[in-house]
């Protein structure tokens, strides 16, 4: 069993007109999936509040700590020391193809509450080739 969700997709819309979520260092913002296995659901793209972030150390840093989580989680799942399962999103790092700037994209858990009528001003991402 996989205790893992990824992005398993192409591409994706992402609204910038609303902020979804926000945090000391990063703003998120919703959008869906426009290609792939995920096509149609629900994502975010996680940006720098302190600007375009382009040195591949800083996402390559991110998802070093990711897989170390995953690795975490997937030993306590192993190991039963709990009763519950975890679920661990892994992001992609994507590019806008509008800006060239590159955040980290992934599925999201439950309803973000964002229909068709209340997208506006989308730009694309593209995944990292």
């Amino acid at each position: 069993m996989s205790n893992s969700r990824n992005n398993l997709s192409r591409s994706a819309r992402v609204s910038h007109c609303r902020l979804f979520a926000s945090g000391p260092f990063k703003n998120v913002y919703a959008g869906h999936y426009t290609g792939g296995a995920r096509a149609g659901e629900a994502c975010v793209a996680k940006e720098s509040k302190s600007g375009s972030v382009y040195e591949a150390a800083y996402f390559e840093e991110e998802l070093t700590i990711i897989c170390r989580t995953q690795q975490l989680i997937d030993d306590w799942h192993d190991a039963a020391i709990i009763n519950k399962r975890i679920l661990l999103n892994t992001p992609q790092i994507w590019i806008y193809r509008t800006t060239g700037t590159k955040a980290p994209v992934e599925p999201t858990f439950g309803p973000t509450g964002l229909g068709p009528d209340r997208i506006c001003s989308f730009f694309y991402l593209r995944r990292r080739g």
